[in-house]
């Protein structure tokens, strides 16, 4: 259905990754597919005529031969339709790929046979009868178009839909299926009043969509995120790749060496061999087992080996982007340093062409994109086509292999390392490797006087700190106040250390209307919850010239299950102070307009998804 024949230039240098609806000649594009659509529509009322010729059949095996073709020509204006409808979208939509239905039909195959090993009862069901009992119960909307009866697309907007489903799996019992099964036959025979009888009555109980709906407002969902990032590491310890082993043998409980188990003997076999030379015995649930030593070349009984392993902390987690810069004054202002990154030419992008350094290697590569030597790929996952040398002097033989580019997205890199001796520059800016921040652990929050600091701690701190034995974050920020240096404090909340992490779930509340002492205080949690999503910097330049520095904290509501391109949509504003009454699917705020209750610190999240005070 997404495959297409097209020309190998047209898809590579014009259409890219753009989609169809994107392009200049869509129109052009449409006229030459519109057979597709005409088709499909016939195919449509063909088989509405089918349908209804089937009720009128007059043998068995008539109707059995209609209904066979509605199949096939329903098969085939699906996949007309959705060929056609690939062409005509302005977005990509959501959903499975054809690749994973079969995948997660061998999961469940597996899994539902695993889970009979352990319980009586386990049955699995399709996801296409699931969607057929939320519309028979009411669970999905529907509307009237026509004179005919359609439904909604599922809606997948919060994260409670996998709770709805649940609840209706498990109200799939197989008499349900029967009820199901008793309605079609009434509908095949025309009796569509008494299909639809069955079908209301088929409900679990009476306030089924009601309860589920209550049920929907009311409950809690859980995001728990481990903090697997300084999570102690565990390994063998090797020298030159070959595995450290302890002195020591392995002992029994009672003190006695463990040899590797060689091969075992019955007790016929025993009486001719010698016990502690030839063959030893061990005990294992009240039953004597005999084994035959194991020797090596020298004739050494051979024991089992402890391997020497060492733990320690370590990140887990990358410390920073793969990409590696390097620094250089501007030519225009020599005041200001900007960070400089080398990129072959296979991997360059268009927009990389006018951040090329030196002018005459811009030209250069230029002309080669104009002469169609040097082929821009719009595809970011393939590398552009080189169709010659790009020459620097061709005279000299000297060619382009690689050129330097501008990092205009990078403005504080971090300081990697030092270059070693060998290759240090007498320029202090040019002895440091730089690179980009890729992960933050944490950000943690300082007052002093009522008035608010912080200290964002990415992977790359994280492990200077600990390696320096000065724990996760430091306890203190040292800044300056009115000409003076001055110790700012860690925030304290419940006595604990106020330290923010992503995945930690916080409850708000409105720091100028209320006052909670705790999470017991707080009423109407509706609106309230939310998880942090992501922790970053803001840099302001002011007026006087200093940059002021801001902690960023972006937050999701917690039922809410959409991409964030279509939240986008919604044009709403997420920044600012929490205010009561205020539902947004997701939040941005800075350090200072931070008022909520944290989990660990204030809170904790039990098995069942309610809330505990700490």
């Amino acid at each position: 259905m997404n495959k297409t024949l097209c020309s190998k230039d047209f898809n590579r240098i014009i259409k890219g990754n753009k989609m169809p609806f994107e392009l200049s000649n869509h129109l052009e594009i449409l006229q030459r597919i519109a057979h597709w659509k005409e088709e499909s529509d016939n195919l449509t009322r063909e088989i509405e005529i089918i349908s209804r010729s089937i009720k009128a059949a007059a043998t068995k095996e008539l109707k059995d031969k209609k209904i066979r073709r509605r199949h096939y020509l329903t098969l085939k204006r699906d996949y007309l339709e959705g060929k056609y409808q690939r062409f005509i979208d302005k977005e990509p939509k959501v959903g499975f790929k054809n690749s994973q239905i079969p995948d997660t039909g061998i999961i469940t195959k597996y899994s539902q046979a695993y889970l009979k090993s352990y319980f009586k009862r386990v049955e699995s069901v399709k996801g296409g009868m699931v969607a057929e009992f939320r519309k028979i119960w009411g669970i999905q909307e529907s509307f009237q178009e026509n004179d005919k009866k359609y439904y909604h697309e599922k809606d997948r907007s919060k994260h409670t839909h996998h709770t709805i489903d649940a609840i209706t799996i498990a109200c799939m019992t197989k008499d349900k299926y029967d009820v199901l099964a008793n309605a079609w036959t009434h509908e095949d025979k025309g009796q569509i009043n008494e299909a639809r009888k069955l079908l209301a009555d088929s409900k679990p109980w009476k306030t089924f969509k009601e309860d589920l709906k209550k049920v929907e407002e009311e409950i809690l969902v859980s995001h728990y995120t481990p903090d697997n990032v300084k999570k102690q590491s565990k390994k063998i310890v090797r020298i030159r790749g070959k595995k450290q082993f302890r002195d020591e043998n392995l002992l029994d409980k009672k003190g006695n060496a463990i040899p590797n188990f060689g091969k075992r003997l019955n007790e016929v076999e025993v009486l001719s061999k010698v016990e502690g030379k030839d063959y030893f015995k061990i005990q294992k649930n009240n039953e004597t087992l005999y084994y035959e030593y194991l020797f090596d070349k020298l004739g050494n009984i051979i024991y089992k080996k402890v391997p020497i392993f060492k733990q320690g902390n370590t990140i887990r987690g990358s410390l920073h982007q793969d990409s590696i810069y390097g620094a250089i004054k501007n030519p225009l202002n020599t005041e200001e340093i900007r960070y400089v990154i080398r990129k072959d030419l296979e991997s360059i992008k268009a927009s990389d062409v006018e951040s090329i350094v030196d002018e005459t290697v811009k030209e250069k590569v230029k002309e080669a994109i104009a002469n169609k030597v040097l082929l821009i790929s719009s595809n970011a996952q393939q590398k552009n086509k080189l169709d010659g040398t790009v020459w620097m002097n061709e005279e000299k033989q000297i060619p382009i292999n690689k050129v330097r580019l501008y990092a205009n997205s990078v403005k504080n890199p971090l300081h990697i390392k030092e270059h070693s001796d060998l290759s240090k520059s007498r320029h202090e800016h040019k002895q440091i490797v730089y690179g980009q921040n890729d992960e933050n652990y944490c950000m943690a929050i300082y007052e002093l006087d009522g008035k608010r600091d912080f200290e964002l701690i990415n992977n790359f701190d994280l492990a200077k700190l600990i390696k320096a034995d000065q724990g996760y974050y430091p306890l203190n920020k040292e800044k300056e106040l009115k000409g003076k240096k001055v110790q700012i404090p860690i925030a304290k909340s419940n006595n604990r250390d106020v330290v923010l992490k992503r995945g930690q779930q916080v409850i708000f509340y409105d720091k100028e209307i209320e006052k909670p002492k705790d999470i017991t205080e707080i009423i109407d949690f509706k609106g309230r919850i939310y998880f942090i999503e992501g922790l970053s910097i803001q840099r302001i330049p002011s007026v006087s010239g200093n940059v002021n520095e801001y902690g960023v904290i972006t937050l999701r509501y917690f039922k809410e299950a959409r991409k964030s391109d279509e939240i986008k949509k919604d044009n709403f504003k997420p920044d600012g102070a929490f205010k009561l009454g205020e539902i947004k699917p997701t939040r941005k705020m800075n350090h200072s307009q931070f008022s909520a209750f944290v989990e660990g610190i204030d809170f904790r999240v039990l098995p069942s998804g309610k809330f505990e005070n700490i």
